[in-house]
């Protein structure tokens, strides 16, 4: 059993007050396709209607084109919710292959502010 533990500490009060173990993600599979990506991307809108808990997203293919993707959740219920009821249904309605996955609880997970460069 994991120790609750303040670790999201958030520049941009995304997590203010909330007192959880972060999750970490690493997901992997072959099959995967941009195209497939994108639809998901449409069909879940990430982009307009945030997924709750869901605190950042990294994707890219390797040279094989094997889908390599890294997401920080606020916890893993937040994930566990998240893909139940928002990427799960979409996922199989597209027929995406289900990734390898690794899950992680993080020691400290610092969200900072976006800086304009200029």
């Amino acid at each position: 059993m994991a120790t609750t533990r303040r670790c999201c500490r958030n520049n941009n009060r995304l997590t203010e007050g909330v007192d959880a173990v972060a999750i970490i993600t690493t997901l992997t599979g072959r099959g995967f396709t941009i195209d497939m990506y994108e639809k998901l991307r449409q069909g879940v809108n990430w982009d307009g209607e945030a997924v709750d808990g869901w605190l950042a997203h990294a994707v890219r293919w390797d040279e094989s084109d094997v889908i390599h993707m890294t997401n920080m959740w606020v916890s893993a219920e937040h994930m566990q919710k998240g893909f139940a009821t928002r990427l799960g249904p979409v996922m199989r309605k597209i027929g995406i292959p289900p990734p390898h996955g690794e899950v992680h609880e993080t020691f400290n997970l610092t969200v900072f502010q976006a800086t304009d460069p200029a």
